[in-house]
Parts: structure tokens; sequence; C-alpha cells
């Protein structure tokens, strides 16, 4: 029968029930008759994308015209079926690797991103600013090389500790990998090395995720499906760098679509430590996980220097007082600045001018570190809640109690294994809410205190009366005078650089 894709050759007689199964390699048996098997065929897909294929038989007889009526009708609507002469078979899956590099992103902006975690009720308040975040918008299309299609960050190898301006020869890596480091104007701790590893990226993914999220709402959902094991995350042979021993290492991010902007976007969040404000400069390819040796990445694409944004994380808590609220501020920041040590050295002058006037010049104080001011503000419901928000300047704010900044967070006594066992579990699962919830955020997060202080209002608030914290960190700078002779700057500003309200219960 060729519905099975066989011919007959030789008729035997057979008692029995009818079977199927192999004889030879180029014969089969069904019932009692023996089959050559058919000639082999390619399927030829003409590109060079991934596919996810699924392949199956539908068997069926070509004697149609001598079977009962009652076989070819269905029994609900008495239109004709083929439900009573078909049998499919089982499906066989496989994967059709990529062979070819793909092309390389378009690579539009990057922008620092950040996000809010708010916890407690009543009195008792946490906000947690998680820092670190960059987005990369992207032109389309995606995807061109096969669903899956990632936004691969290029990274030196593990052991590189070379520099990157000279090494490898030929083709040093600068070009082609990402870079990080510190501000300059600002004194903190280093990032560690020239680059950051694979670690340091907590959105990477570096294998298979059958729950599908990072499939467009448009692609199958079969398409989740991919080859199992481990993606390739090692790169020895790139088509930037040709013909040379180099190897880099890639961290893989899921893309996404932008419904508003109508682009392309990919999701990076790194740690670094307790660096302030550190810069970094991503080295992005376009990178295909299920391809052929050699046939992962694309060409290297350079985004602009971008800084991290620190985490800071703060607690509102009642105090006996019912008017007091107790206020701790924590973070990495920097322990001096260009600024202050240029107010520090420059000396007081004094200054003709050409009507004869003297002036007397002084540099002005900048602080060594950053500022946190805290106040209280009202609400007036005749003014809305954008411009309602009023400072309130009877409200008392007491900042330290002894303390000074950079006291390190105090430690509870004795940790329990479990406590710290569950705080890794909710980081790895990016249950951050919870992490407040539970009140374990400092198993994985200890940072000095920024900020120690009380808050008392200036009466127990009425009904219907609303108040709010403004917890604000600035850092202060020298600017350009307006004068026109070069002398001692005079002038100093400052720029907002962390702001959260909590409003009182």
């Amino acid at each position: 029968d060729h519905a099975f894709g066989v011919k007959i050759t030789e008729p035997k007689s057979y008692a029995g029930t009818p079977e199927f199964f192999l004889v030879a390699d180029d014969v089969v048996r069904v019932g009692g008759y023996f089959h050559d098997r058919v000639a082999t065929k390619v399927h030829e897909f003409n590109d060079t994308r991934y596919r996810r294929i699924e392949y199956w038989l539908d068997a069926t007889t070509k004697f149609r015209e001598f079977m009962p009526a009652h076989l070819l009708l269905d029994p609900d609507d008495g239109q004709t079926t083929d439900a009573n002469i078909k049998v499919t078979g089982a499906k066989v899956r496989t994967w059709v690797k990529s062979s070819a590099p793909p092309p390389a992103p378009d690579v539009l902006y990057v922008v620092p991103t950040f996000g809010w975690v708010r916890s407690g009720a009543g009195s008792d308040r946490s906000s947690w600013r998680r820092g670190g975040g960059l987005r990369v918008y992207l032109n389309g299309p995606w995807n061109v090389s096969g669903y899956g299609e990632m936004l691969g960050v290029v990274l030196p190898p593990a052991n590189f500790s070379g520099n990157p301006d000279t090494l490898p020869e030929k083709y040093p890596l600068k070009n082609f990998v990402t870079q990080w480091g510190n501000d300059p104007i600002w004194l903190s701790p280093f990032v560690p090395g020239i680059a950051p590893k694979r670690a340091n990226f907590a959105l990477a993914r570096n294998a298979p995720d059958p729950d599908g999220k990072w499939l467009p709402s448009f692609a199958p959902a079969t398409e989740a499906d991919q080859p199992p094991g481990a993606f390739a995350v090692t790169a020895r042979s790139l088509p930037d760098l040709p013909g040379t021993a180099s190897t880099v290492e890639v961290a893989p991010h899921d893309v996404f679509f932008d419904d508003e902007r109508k682009l392309w976007y990919c999701d990076i969040e790194l740690s670094w430590g307790a660096a302030y404000y550190p810069f970094i400069r991503l080295a992005l390819a376009r990178y295909q996980p299920a391809s052929l040796e050699g046939a992962h990445l694309s060409h290297i694409v350079l985004a602009d220097f971008m800084p991290l944004l620190p985490d800071r994380w703060l607690n509102v808590t009642q105090t006996r007082e019912p008017r007091t609220r107790h206020v701790r501020v924590f973070g990495h920041t920097y322990s001096n600045s260009s600024s202050h040590l240029e107010a520090q050295t420059a000396p007081a002058m004094s200054v003709r001018l050409l009507d004869g006037t003297i002036l007397n010049l002084q540099a002005p104080k900048v602080a060594s570190s950053s500022v946190i001011e805290v106040w209280v503000e009202r609400f007036d419901p005749a003014r809305g809640e954008d411009f309602g928000w009023q400072r309130e300047p009877d409200a008392i704010v007491q900042n330290g109690a002894g303390v000074s900044l950079g006291k390190t967070l105090p430690v509870r006594a004795a940790p329990s294994v479990r406590h710290q066992v569950r705080a890794r579990e909710l980081l790895r699962a990016r249950e951050y809410a919870a992490l407040l919830d539970e009140r374990l955020i400092d198993r994985i997060f200890v940072t000095p205190t920024l900020w120690d202080g009380s808050v008392t209002l200036p009466q127990a608030p009425a009904p219907g009366t609303r108040y709010r914290l403004a917890i604000a960190e600035f850092e202060e700078y020298l600017v350009d005078d307006d004068r026109p002779y070069d002398a001692i700057p005079t002038k100093k500003d400052r720029r907002l650089v962390f702001l959260e309200y909590v409003e009182l219960t």
C-alpha cells in the first residue's frame, strides 16, 4: 500500500493478526506482505535558520470506494470523514541548528534602570531601590536566525588578566569585550577587574527555559521546547576575530518587544560590589543558542558608556512616642571627591577689580560624601495630589544619635543557616518583596549606614490629615564662576541621586 510509503513486491500467505515491523534495512513486512522501503528523502529549507521540527506519518487507504458507507460518515452530523480509515503515527521531534552567524544587532540606545520594592503596613515601612540595571533598546527585526535569539554581552575570558588595549596581538580585546571602571571624580572601592564575569549578570540565561516567557506573543508555544543541554557560552571563533586563538565568554539575555515604543529591548542587571556609580561599556552581539560551532555570535557592537546606579534601602519604624518615627538609610557611597579636595586645598585670596574694588574670595565647603536630607510634608487637599504636598516647617528632624557616616549595618546575633538559605532562595527567585516582608534583606544586602535619625511630627495626625516623609540624597560639587577672570572656585551645586516618599499613618 503506497499510503505507508512502500510498495508491494512479493505477496505471501499469512495467518494471524496483521503487524508492521522492520525485517531488514530495505524491507518491511506489513501483514502478510513484504515491501521495499522508500528512498531516503532530505527536507531542504534553503536557508540557515534554526528550526524546531516535528515529523509524523498519516496512513490511509487508496481503496476508499470499496469501504462500507458507515465508515466514511461522521455519526454525529452525517458529513464525510476520514477518521475511520486513517492512522496517525507517533511524532518525532528534532532541531535544525542555525548554520551561519546572525547579523549584528542594531543598538539604538542604553538607559540606566532601577526597580522599587516597597513593603510594610501601618507605621513600619521599608523601601528598596534596586540599582544596577540597564535597558538596551534595539531596532528590529529580531529572531532573524530563528526563535530563541538572544542578546549576548561579550566578556573577556575568565582567566584574562592582561591589558585589553594590547592583548592578544593583532586583535586586542578592547574593541570586542565589555569593560567597566570607577568614576574618577568619586573615591570609592574599585570594581573587580577590567570587566564583569558571567556570574555578575543576574538575568543571564544559560540553559533552555521551558516556561517560554521569553517568546514573542506571536510565536507558537511549542517553540519554548529548545534543544536540551546548556548553552555554549564560550566562543573560540568570532566574525570579528578571524583566525585567532582568542576566546570570549558570553552572558546571553532574553529580548522582548515594547508595544509602546515599537522597539525590541533587553534588560540587563549587574552586581559589582561597593563602587559608587561605576561606568560600563557593553559589548553586544546577537546570539543564537541553537547553532553549529562557530555560528552562535554575530559581529560585536559597542554601546555607549553608562553609569550603574547603587542600591538604597531605608526603614521607617514607629517609636514609643506616637508622633516620632525612626528613619535609617543604607547604601554604598563615596568617601571623598575631587571637588572636596579642590575646595579644601584652594587658598583664600583677594582680587582687585578694574574699578578698584577688592573681593575676598574663598572656596565653598563641599561635603566629602553624599548628603542625606529628611523632611516632612503635609497634604493640602485643595491643591490636589500633584501640588498639594507642602513642607511642614514645625516638624523636628534629628540626625545621627551619635552615628557617623560609614558605620556598618548592625549584625544580628547568631544568624541562622535557615534564614540565610531562605534569603538566597528568594533572591534567586527574584522575590524581592518577600525579602523585605520576611526581614531577610540584611542577609544579602550588608552596607554602611548613610543616615540614622528620628522625625517628630508637630502634632499627632488628626483624622483625614496626611503626612509623608521625604528622604533625599545629594552629591555636592564645585561649579564654574561667572567671573571674567581666573580665580579660585566660589560656587558649588548639587545633584539629586535618590528620592523616596513614605506616607505616615
